[in-house]
């Protein structure tokens, strides 16, 4: 029965994929035609309506701007499609661990003749095996999520919500709480558990606060952990949680209790990554040639 459950589940998001993949490659031809004639901004991120990380780190979720903006999927776009690359509109590449995206990210720095901006991109590789291989030298203007990258280190986006100063001041329930990857479910049980497929960034905030520690194998998970000034420790599974700029405690299902002792919330995050962020859409506001200004809500 629980491999007849499994494959269930498997079958349903290959299907999902399926579907997300055809609906990307139209909507990546419609956006060709909408831009040319009407030029705008071209944002690319990973725009996975089931995993609330993906659809929390896109800038213009956080920015409005004047002018007029165009948003598309990376996943469809390892063939990207010609009315795309013949385009000289700025090109916003974020956020998100977009580096996994190798052949699509490096096809658009080849093919794309309009400026093009990194904003808060970073590595997501196995742990085991070579990293991405992405012209980064070919970027207008780079941000990366990754602490010392060689690169700016530009955190991710979803900072700036204002969900966070609420949430912050929520005192905790419980020692442990467990924020899973829906794919790969941490080993560990009795303590309350979430997984990234909550779409209700309300409750995620509302449920990673609500932990003295979060043990989490989530990107995402980790670093608003971090923001909320909770402790971290990560069980991971590829090296995106091993570059944050407040490292997280690296543990085990057997000493992830004993580890978290020697974690310390790091209280001024949110205002360091929210201040980088700012700064980089003044840079971007130029480079595109429109007002970016914050919205009200996110």
């Amino acid at each position: 029965m629980a491999g007849t459950y499994h494959y269930l589940k498997y079958a349903k998001y290959r299907t999902s994929r399926i579907f997300d993949r055809c609906w990307g490659f139209s909507s990546s031809s419609i956006v060709g035609l909408r831009q040319s004639v009407t030029p705008g901004v071209l944002s690319v991120h990973r725009r996975d309506s089931g995993n609330i990380g993906d659809m929390m780190c896109s800038p213009f979720r956080y920015f409005r701007t004047t002018g007029h903006l165009y948003e598309l999927d990376i996943e469809p776009l390892d063939a990207l499609s010609p009315l795309l690359s013949r385009r000289e509109d700025p090109l916003v590449l974020g956020g998100g661990g977009l580096f996994a995206f190798e052949a699509a990210v490096n096809r658009l720095l080849s093919r794309y003749q309009g400026p093009m901006i990194g904003w808060g991109i970073g590595r997501n590789n196995p742990l085991v095996g070579r990293g991405s291989r992405i012209q980064t030298e070919k970027f207008t203007l780079l941000g990366i999520r990754d602490w010392e990258s060689g690169h700016e280190w530009l955190p991710c986006v979803s900072c700036l919500s204002p969900l966070f100063d609420l949430y912050r001041a929520v005192p905790a329930q419980h020692d442990f709480v467990l924020y899973d990857h829906q794919h790969v479910r941490q080993p560990i049980e009795g303590h309350p558990r979430l997984t990234n497929a909550c779409m209700n960034f309300s409750q995620v905030l509302a449920f990673l606060s609500s932990g003295e520690t979060v043990v989490t194998n989530s990107y995402h998970g980790a670093y608003w952990a971090r923001l909320l000034g909770r402790r971290v420790v990560v069980l991971p599974f590829s090296d995106r949680l091993l570059h944050l700029r407040f490292p997280p405690i690296v543990g085990t299902a057997e000493n992830y209790r004993e580890r978290a002792k020697e974690d310390r919330p790091e209280l001024a995050a949110l205002s360091l990554c929210r201040e980088q962020n700012l700064r980089f859409s003044q840079r971007v506001s130029e480079l595109i040639e429109s007002e970016l200004q914050l919205t009200p809500t996110s």
